[in-house]
């Protein structure tokens, strides 16, 4: 019995670690992001974070950070006048192509087409 008391010890270090994989995402996306970079970063195993990652979010690490960035960037493009490109580059994308085919594959739309369907000028009106 006294083996099992270390369980709930495992699970809390998988949790810290979750956390700060997470944290350090959402603090770099904007950065070139690799496993390598946060392995470093972290000090661990970028086989040991990816195995981590995976487990608790159910996707790659890539697709994780891509939707970040996309996150990012669809809120630029609703929300500012900003350039595509300027919004890209600030999004942490390597290159406008990668951008497109991202967004295209998540939105369903280009990201000039998604901010010609999400107008500026609606942002300020409410139907309350």
């Amino acid at each position: 019995m006294e083996d099992t008391a270390l369980l709930p010890r495992d699970a809390q270090a998988q949790t810290d670690i979750g956390y700060q994989i997470i944290s350090y995402i959402s603090n770099h996306f904007q950065e070139s992001l690799t496993l390598e970079r946060i392995a470093r970063e972290l000090h661990f195993n970028k086989y040991y974070i990816s195995r981590v990652f995976s487990g608790k979010l159910h996707c790659s690490f890539h697709e994780y950070v891509n939707r970040l960035r996309l996150d990012y960037a669809a809120r630029l493009l609703r929300e500012t006048d900003q350039s595509i490109t300027d919004i890209w580059q600030e999004a942490g994308f390597e290159s406008q192509k990668t951008f497109n085919r991202t967004f295209l594959s998540c939105y369903r739309m280009t990201p000039s087409g998604y901010r010609g369907f999400s107008p500026i000028s609606s942002a300020g009106h409410s139907n309350h």
